[in-house]
């Protein structure tokens, strides 16, 4: 931080803040994936997706859920440790937008209206 306190230090400390709150986001979402309820809740998601409907063929619902969450529970921690290995977390980042990417498609189920 500069003695000053100026707007790139402000700015910094909002890119600093929105790291952290997407990966306080993704430990919530990958710790509920581990849950029966939540293992249904996302099944019509997944079972119409055109990237993940084929993992129902060899896991069951709740393994599916579970290697969901494990994948945003490791996507969380590489973006963790940014302070630490910058390249390792740039690759968790691009693989959370790649996550969030993947779950927008045509066709995709509206959950509002079942």
């Amino acid at each position: 931080m500069s003695p000053r306190g100026g707007p790139l230090d402000l700015q910094q400390f909002g890119v600093t803040l929105l790291r952290y709150a997407l990966v306080a986001i993704l430990i919530y979402f990958g710790v509920f994936k581990f849950t029966l309820a939540e293992a249904q809740a996302i099944q019509p998601l997944v079972s119409t997706s055109p990237f993940m409907s084929w993992l129902y063929r060899v896991m069951d619902v709740e393994g599916v859920s579970r290697l969901i969450g494990v994948t945003e529970l490791s996507i969380a921690a590489l973006i963790l440790i940014r302070p630490w290995r910058p390249l390792w977390s740039a690759v968790g980042s691009l693989a959370a937008a790649v996550m969030f990417l993947t779950r927008c498609y045509p066709g995709a189920p509206n959950l509002r209206e079942t």
